[in-house]
């Protein structure tokens, strides 16, 4: 032993004391880092500790049944059964999950649709019952109409029946030149047992006729003659 050895020589128990440091050049740590995958170390600063951490990440892979899925037809052609029939049932699981969306969707325009159904119904009760009242409105109106035309045709009727009433006409009075028509309305009066005096009488008049007996005598008075 020479005496650079001597010097740095120490016993076990003072080696024991030592704190222990990271010596990577050792073979065994060497070995223990390289069967440790790159991508799964990633390194991050922590605020609170000034250490370096190591943080081990999960890598999350593409799983079978995706790679099945992604595959071509020629690469669909090379597999197994086994995995033929779980890309079968995949694809059977896809179709089944795109008819229940495709269902959820369905139900939603289905209700959408009910409503705009009873909107349109409601609008079209609505309208109905409009027209009907319109209907029966001008029903009324024209019926009103209508009676109150009925009424003045039967008021128009008795006027005329009234102002006819008042009007006397008298036939087969012999014909005498320059006779006096006041005398001859009295006399046929008196004759008729009819009470008149002259101021029951607006006008009178004869009409001659070339016939004998057949002029009439016109009689107008300012009220009926009965």
């Amino acid at each position: 032993m020479n005496q650079e050895n001597k010097r740095s020589w120490k016993c076990i128990e003072c080696r024991s004391k030592q704190p222990k440091t990271d010596n990577t050049n050792t073979p065994v740590r060497a070995s223990t880092i390289s069967q440790k995958p790159q991508e799964d170390l990633v390194e991050s600063d922590n605020s609170e500790n000034s250490h370096n951490i190591t943080h081990r990440v999960k890598i999350v892979k593409p799983t079978d049944t995706d790679n099945i899925l992604n595959m071509s037809p020629s690469e669909i052609s090379d597999l197994s059964p086994a995995k033929e029939m779980r890309l079968f049932w995949c694809e059977l699981r896809a179709v089944r999950n795109e008819m229940v969306q495709f269902n959820s969707t369905l139900s939603e325009l289905t209700a959408v649709m009910n409503k705009y159904n009873e909107r349109i119904d409601y609008l079209e009760a609505k309208l109905e019952s409009l027209e009907v009242k319109q209907i029966d409105k001008e029903s009324n109106r024209i019926e009103h109409l209508e009676t109150t035309i009925t009424q003045l045709k039967l008021d128009l009727q008795d006027r005329e029946q009234e102002m006819l009433s008042n009007d006397v006409e008298i036939a087969g009075i012999p014909e005498v030149r320059n006779e006096n028509l006041m005398h001859v309305t009295f006399t046929v009066a008196k004759k008729l047992t009819v009470e008149i005096e002259d101021r029951d009488i607006m006008t009178e008049s004869k009409y001659w006729s070339l016939k004998p007996f057949n002029s009439k005598l016109a009689i107008t008075s300012n009220e009926r003659i009965s």
